[in-house]
């Protein structure tokens, strides 16, 4: 971790300059906690999106372009 980051956050200062190492499910963790943020902020920019949607525009490519995907089932 570089001095730098590691000032950035209180508990990590004493940390700055030391190696770390991630156990091996670390990504799919954040990947887990991220995957709904990701979906509700998506979903959201799509909803807004259509409410100003042009009649010219196919609604099921806007629905596709907007949608969020996974493929843990868990978090569909």
């Amino acid at each position: 971790m570089s001095q730098a980051d590691a000032q950035k956050v209180n508990s990590l200062n004493a940390h700055g300059g030391a190696q770390i190492a991630f156990e091996k499910n670390f990504i799919f963790e954040v990947a887990r906690k991220l995957h709904p943020i990701v979906k509700q902020a998506t979903e959201g920019l799509g909803n807004a999106f259509k409410q100003k949607l042009l009649p010219n525009l196919d609604q099921a490519q806007v629905d596709k372009f907007f949608e969020v995907k996974s493929s843990v089932a868990s978090w569909r």
